[in-house]
């Protein structure tokens, strides 16, 4: 008998052994006990959200500080996301640090697009007026 089939006939499925290492096919009835598990998750209880923070003026000041201050090296130029990620989670850590708290690198940096988007609006809008009080 050749060597490749009794290496491939002594398996349970014959020719259909499953594959092994990382890119490893899962079986329907895995993939039918996955689907089982997520739809039971959805029926149960939702995932406990972050709670929602109140930013202070003090917070915000600490916030651009750390980002255009003490972080600026790290953010211009052309940079990776990778390279953005960890600028981003320095920024975070220096902000949690100095005022004690634990907001997340999401948080933070929506807070920060908020703001300088509301920045950008004020900016645009004083542009446009002319200085001719009119009533």
């Amino acid at each position: 008998m050749k060597w490749s089939y009794l290496l491939f006939n002594n398996t349970k499925r014959g020719l259909m052994a499953k594959p092994r290492g990382p890119n490893k096919a899962r079986s329907k009835k895995d993939l039918l006990e996955l689907v089982r598990q997520l739809e039971a998750n959805l029926e149960g209880e939702a995932v406990p959200s972050v709670p929602n923070v109140k930013w202070t003026d003090a917070m915000v000041k600490c916030l651009l500080a750390c980002r255009f201050e003490t972080n600026k090296k790290y953010f211009y130029g052309n940079k990776s996301k990778a390279q953005l990620v960890a600028a981003w989670e320095r920024t975070a850590l220096l902000f949690n640090l100095k005022l004690m708290t634990v907001i997340k690198v999401p948080k933070l940096k929506n807070k920060f697009q908020a703001v300088k988007s509301e920045f950008s609006t004020l900016r645009w809008s004083m542009d446009k007026e002319t200085g001719n009080a009119t009533e």
